[in-house]
């Protein structure tokens, strides 16, 4: 279970859900988590403000995110 800062889910859904149309592929949240922690929160708002910048980045060179082969079958 991922501790969530009240207003960092939204920030997260939103940039996930563009990578995911713009690449048309699922974005691997939990490869890149750590880029979200910061304090006591798994994702933090200002943690969740990083993913949606790198995301950003992603979409705008056109390159997705590595994805670990086998990713799809991890449970979390």
């Amino acid at each position: 279970m991922l501790y969530w800062e009240d207003g960092s889910m939204a920030i997260v859904v939103q940039a996930t859900e563009k990578y995911e149309a713009h690449f048309d592929e699922q974005f691997p949240l939990m490869e890149y988590i750590d880029i979200t922690r910061e304090g006591d929160y798994d994702v933090s708002i200002s943690g969740a403000k990083r993913l949606s910048e790198m995301i950003e980045d992603r979409i705008l060179t056109n390159k997705p995110v590595a994805v670990p082969e086998g990713y799809q079958d991890i449970l979390y």
